[in-house]
């Protein structure tokens, strides 16, 4: 939508305002562009059937919205001008039984992590949030499953 700068008389504040008919067109578009997932669930007696759809175009276009900021600044506008997808085909095959039970273990006996350098000298990490930040690292660092 088209911004107006405006300042009111008296005031040297200045304010941005969207026109509120492009603003409405605008969000209207957002609200209607096609979902890029859609997941649905149908339980048929003790069984369920689980789908997952997926929309190529939809999220190669979210990505070209995300990456076209990244590529002028970078001095290589519209330089993308191709994409492309696979489709792999889905396994017939019997999934592993799921286990019986699923435990959420405590991180209170887990060595912390520092504070991530240029975090928020403001909002440093919680005791809690750094002994989780320090088993994600080590996540990261281990090459055991």
């Amino acid at each position: 939508p088209t911004l107006r700068w405006s300042r009111f008389y008296g005031s040297t504040k200045v304010e941005a305002r969207e026109d509120p008919q492009q603003a409405a067109e605008y969000e209207q578009a957002l609200k209607c562009r096609p979902a890029p997932f859609i997941v649905r669930w149908k339980r048929d007696g003790n069984f369920g059937k689980f789908l997952i759809a997926i929309n190529p175009s939809t999220l190669v276009h979210r990505a070209l919205a995300h990456l076209a900021p990244t590529m002028e600044t970078a001095g290589t506008p519209g330089k993308l001008s191709a994409t492309s997808w696979k489709v792999v085909s889905h396994d017939e095959k019997s999934l592993d039984p799921l286990p019986k039970s699923f435990d959420l273990k405590s991180n209170r006996f887990d060595a912390p992590a520092s504070q991530p350098p240029r975090w928020s000298k403001k909002y440093p990490l919680r005791p809690e949030q750094l002994r989780s930040l320090g088993w994600m690292i080590e996540q990261e660092t281990t090459t055991e499953p």
